[in-house]
């Protein structure tokens, strides 16, 4: 009886371990047939399994290597198309962290950069429709080239929108979403993205790491202003926003907006007239990070 005992709480501790684990299928690009990833679905543009890459760095020309076994990918736009790739795979657990490698060339178009896109879903029964679970991503700034390998990285702890565990993940990946004067996207043949190892991983370390962001055009007009200037921003997903204005000090001055917006375009007005000129600094804050300005008060 006693050995029985044993051996159901092993067989317990087993099936609890095996849940446990959060694996991305495929995540590392070794697997594929022919020049298709398996498990992954090219939506847009041209996708390419690699051994390796000669690209020309800043300091010359460079072959880029996997960053662990034989394979990894480039996602570029085709034509006129943006590049998209993604997966859908059933997930039982609430990962705590995401991370994955990259490498960036950017193409002709202006404002280029891509985008990474992680959601988390639920089926309910009741509505007979998908619950969200979580939702975050958004893009890496037009910096120009980034050589592979640079570690994106971070903790999903706190998007949770629940305290449900989904049964459902989908990743995506998107280059070059370039828009022209018109507001149209517009896409460069020429911008390609590396990739390798997607993975959630127990930990992740802090470091020379880039960061995802959330917001796009962050500014103020008029500045210089002499009474009054509007801080207008993009969206880019469902998030809590804070806009706040500090002087030179680090004093907060005033807090323009505070609370949970969706995904859009925003204008956050701000009277000077009570304060003295000078400089002051403005900061909009995100799920995803911060970004801040500058604002001159005449």
């Amino acid at each position: 009886m006693k050995k029985l005992f044993m051996l159901s709480l092993l067989i317990l501790f087993s099936s609890l371990t095996v849940r446990s684990q959060v694996e991305i299928p495929n995540g590392d690009f070794e697997s594929n047939t022919g020049n298709q990833i398996d498990g992954w679905l090219l939506k847009s543009g041209d996708c390419q399994v690699r051994e390796y890459l000669i690209l020309n760095g800043p300091s010359g020309q460079i072959t880029v290597d996997p960053v662990s076994g034989e394979r990894f990918i480039t996602l570029m736009n085709g034509g006129t198309s943006l590049g998209k790739l993604e997966t859908n795979f059933p997930l039982n657990a609430r990962p705590e962290y995401f991370s994955f490698y990259c490498g960036y060339l950017p193409g002709t178009s202006s404002g280029e950069k891509f985008g990474f896109f992680l959601i988390f879903t639920k089926y309910n029964q009741n509505k007979g429709m998908n619950d969200t679970i979580l939702s975050v991503g958004g893009y890496l700034p037009a910096s120009g080239q980034i050589v592979p390998w640079a570690r994106i990285s971070g903790s999903l702890s706190s998007y949770y929108q629940s305290g449900e565990t989904p049964d459902m993940a989908q990743i995506v990946f998107m280059t070059d979403v370039a828009t022209n004067s018109s507001g149209q996207v517009i896409a460069s043949p020429y911008t390609v993205l590396a990739l390798d190892n997607v993975a959630f991983p127990a930990s992740i370390s802090t470091g020379n790491e880039l960061t995802l962001r959330n917001v796009e055009e962050f500014k103020a007009y008029p500045n210089p202003f002499s009474s009054a200037t509007n801080i207008s921003y993009q969206l880019l997903n469902n998030s809590q926003v804070k806009v706040q204005i500090f002087d030179l000090n680090g004093k907060l001055i005033q807090t323009l907006v505070d609370e949970n917006k969706k995904a859009g375009n925003y204008i956050e007005f701000f009277n000077g007239n009570e304060f003295p000129e000078g400089i002051y600094i403005y900061r909009i804050e995100t799920d995803l990070g911060s970004q801040t300005g500058k604002l001159i008060l005449h």
